[in-house]
C-alpha cells in the first residue's frame, strides 16, 4: 500500500504538471492520434479526420453542444454539421463525449487504471456484436497526463433513450432484453484471446481497493452507520 501511494502521489503532481501545460498550450488537434482535453475543446481539423474517413470530399464545417453534466468524467453532448458530401453520405450529427477533464478524474479513473475500457469496448468488442449499445466514433487515452475522450452516438437524440438509476422498477421485458444484451457479447467474445486487454474483475477491485483504502473507507462506513447495522453483523 505504502509503494502505491508514493506511485499516485508521483502520478498526480506529474498530471497536475501536464494540466498546467494545457492551460498555457492546448494540444494540437490535427488527426485522429491526437487527444482532446476535453469534449468542447475540439476543432473541425481534429473532427473531420475522426468522422469523415473512407468519404472522400466530406469534411465538417461547425460544432456546436446544447449543454452537459459532470460527475466521474465530464460529458458533453455535441451537435456536428457536416459539407454537401459529409451530409449525403449519412455522417453521424448527433454525437456524446465523455472526456477526463478535471484533475480529480483523471486522478480517479487514471489510478485506478480503467482509461481504457471504454475506448477498447466502442473500437474494438462494440462493432462486432449485434446488441443495444451506443455506437462508437472514437476513444483515445494520453498515458502521461491520463488525458482521455470517448466520442460515441448520443442515444437520447437518435434514440430517444432514457437514463434511470439505481432504484428504478424494470419490467420482465426490460430484465429479458438486459440479458439478451448480455448473451451477444459473451457469446460472440467467449475466450476470445483479443480480451487480454482487458482486466479481470480481481484486477479492478483491487487496483479501486489500492486508490481508496477500501478496508479503511469500510471501517468508517460500518461505525457511521452503526446504529441501522445489526448487531450480529
Amino acid at each position: 500500500m505504502t509503494s502505491y501511494r508514493l506511485w499516485l502521489a508521483k502520478r498526480a503532481a506529474s498530471v497536475a504538471g501536464h494540466m498546467v501545460t494545457e492551460r498555457v498550450r492546448p494540444p494540437a488537434l490535427r488527426t485522429r492520434v491526437d487527444v482532446p482535453r476535453n469534449g468542447l475543446a475540439l476543432n473541425e481539423e481534429w473532427l473531420t479526420d475522426v468522422l469523415c474517413q473512407g468519404i472522400p470530399g466530406a469534411r465538417v464545417t461547425s460544432f456546436s453542444s446544447p449543454g452537459g453534466s459532470v460527475g466521474t468524467s465530464t460529458r458533453a453532448a455535441l451537435r456536428v454539421t457536416y459539407n454537401d458530401r459529409g451530409q449525403s453520405a449519412g455522417l453521424p450529427t448527433e454525437l456524446f463525449t465523455k472526456s477526463t477533464a478535471s484533475f480529480s478524474q483523471r486522478l480517479l479513473l487514471g489510478g485506478a487504471d480503467v482509461l481504457h475500457g471504454e475506448t477498447h469496448f466502442f473500437l474494438t468488442f462494440r462493432p462486432k456484436v449485434d446488441m443495444e449499445a451506443p455506437t462508437g466514433y472514437w476513444g483515445g487515452v494520453d498515458d502521461a497526463s491520463w488525458r482521455s475522450l470517448i466520442l460515441m452516438e448520443d442515444i437520447a437524440a437518435t434514440k430517444g433513450a432514457t437514463f434511470i438509476d439505481a432504484t428504478t422498477p424494470l419490467t420482465r421485458g426490460q430484465v429479458e432484453d438486459v440479458l439478451r444484451n448480455m448473451a451477444a457479447y459473451h457469446g460472440t467474445w467467449w475466450e476470445a484471446p483479443e480480451l487480454k486487454v482487458l482486466k479481470t474483475p480481481e484486477d479492478h477491485y483491487n487496483n479501486v481497493a489500492n486508490l481508496l483504502d477500501m478496508g479503511g473507507r469500510c471501517a468508517v462506513g460500518m461505525e457511521r452507520a452503526k446504529a441501522v447495522i445489526p448487531a450480529s453483523l
